[in-house]
Parts: C-alpha cells; structure tokens; sequence
C-alpha cells in the first residue's frame, strides 16, 4: 500500500538511527538542543544581534527541538537521517503544551534584510528565522527556557497539561537505505507503542520510503506490516 500524508496537526522529525533516537521514542520526549548542538552557525545570534545585553539570558539557556512541515525531502532525508539511512517520525500535536513552552513556524529572510532588522524583533530575530537557505525545511520549532527534554502523552479529554505535552506518534517512516535487518526492531518498538494505545484508537503505522515507480528523482512510501 502506498502512503501519502495529509494531516492538519502532524509535524514530522527526521532521525538519524542511534540509541538516542530509541530513547526519545521508546521513552517518549523530545529532546531540546542547545545552540552548540545546532548545525547551523549562525543559530540564536544573540551576541551578534543587539548592544543591548539585558536579554543576554536567551543564549545558551534557551533549546530547541526542531519539526518539518515537509514530509518528502532528499535534502532532509540526507542531512538529518544519515543519508537515508535513518527515520522520519511523524507527531501529531493536539495543541496543549506544558507551561513555559512555546511552538512555532519558523521565518525564512533574505540575509540583507535580516541584518536590516536585527535590532528589531529580538525574539523572533533570536529564535525564529532562519536565513533564505534553509526555505525547503519549512521548519517548526518546539522551545523551552532551561529545559532539555519535553515528554508527550496522548491524551484523552477534559485534558490537563501539566508537564507534558499533547501529541502522540503517527507514524514511523525508513529511510530507502534502511538496514532491512533492523526493521523487525523497530517492528518490535512499534509494536510495543500500540500495545499501549486504546483499541479504539489508530495505531502507529510502519512505512518505508523507496524511489518511486513513476518517478525515480522522487520519493514515495509504502506501508509495511
């Protein structure tokens, strides 16, 4: 069966395939990156962005966990799961998040205007845009002051947050150059997963990316048992 997404709430991860991914997943949280952690250079500016040093908290003590509104990228799948070798998760977020923690889409800025305006917007020019470069991403981002994990629960309503976020896992995606070997453990955490999701409710789905049979420039999946 092939697989298309279309889903209003999902954001999807890109993994590389190592003992943290299987942490995050199997225990349930997102893991929050400092600026050091990040690939980009120039991510959080802070020190280069205002002379104005009252909001010099913002860096390093604000982290990040980053989502992709893009569910079918070469260009992710190379970057962020080891060339293809890895996974993409996706989460469905129901909306509620513990309290000091924020999400949102980030901006794309042509480098010129970016400086124009870097006096401006501190926030939003600290956490929140990125440069042109990185459009194909269509990035979203998960952010705590202090905090380098969120845990997620689905959950059912009336819903009180807490400390935990309201989202669940979707489905999980390997990558074309997955291990074939492998895919029976990670058969084994989904199936894990489900067995602790209500009956009524859908189960995390397994899929498979591969090169498509219309169009082998281009990825399609296939859902596999």
């Amino acid at each position: 069966t092939l697989s298309t997404s279309q889903n209003g709430n999902s954001l999807f991860k890109y993994y590389p395939f190592n003992q943290f991914t299987l942490d995050a997943l199997v225990n349930g949280y997102f893991y929050l990156a400092s600026s050091e952690q990040l690939n980009d250079p120039i991510e959080l500016p802070y020190d280069n962005l205002s002379a104005d040093k009252t909001n010099l908290f913002l860096r390093p003590n604000f982290r990040l966990a980053s989502f992709s509104n893009n569910e079918n990228s070469m260009l992710m799948w190379s970057h962020y799961a080891e060339n293809h070798t890895g996974l993409m998760v996706e989460y469905y977020f129901e909306g509620e998040l513990p309290d000091g923690v924020g999400i949102d889409k980030v901006n794309y800025s042509h480098t010129t205007k970016r400086y124009k305006e870097k006096e401006h917007y501190l926030f939003n020019q600290y956490m929140l845009t990125k440069n042109k470069d990185w459009s194909y991403e269509k990035e979203v981002r998960l952010f705590a002051y202090k905090r380098d994990k969120i845990y997620y629960e689905r959950a059912s309503y009336p819903y009180k947050t807490g400390d935990i976020a309201n989202a669940y896992i979707k489905s999980i995606t390997v990558g074309y150059k997955f291990p074939e070997s492998t895919i029976k453990l990670i058969q084994s955490i989904i199936s894990g997963l489900n067995e602790n999701i209500d009956n009524n409710l859908s189960k995390i789905e397994l899929r498979r990316a591969m090169l498509s049979k219309k169009n082998f420039f281009e990825l399609e999946y296939e859902v596999i048992n």
